[in-house]
């Protein structure tokens, strides 16, 4: 993978559904470990998601994380 694209939506809570892009980062030299910095995001529950720079349209790896504070 040459190129990768990291996106974060977060989860809408009324709806169930994503709200909106709050972050779009690329990787131009994508690593098996990588940091991604969501601690200035308000608290809410958020997908993350790991798209290939070959196929974007597929998502190659996505979880879920709950920021709360």
């Amino acid at each position: 993978m040459n190129m990768a694209m990291i996106v974060v939506h977060r989860k809408d809570r009324a709806a169930l559904v994503r709200s909106g892009t709050a972050i779009r980062q690329k990787l131009s030299h994508p690593q098996k470990q990588f940091t991604l910095d969501i601690g200035h995001l308000p608290a809410g529950v958020y997908h993350i998601e790991l798209y290939p720079g070959e196929n974007a349209g597929r998502v190659f790896y996505g979880v879920q994380v709950v920021l709360s504070y």
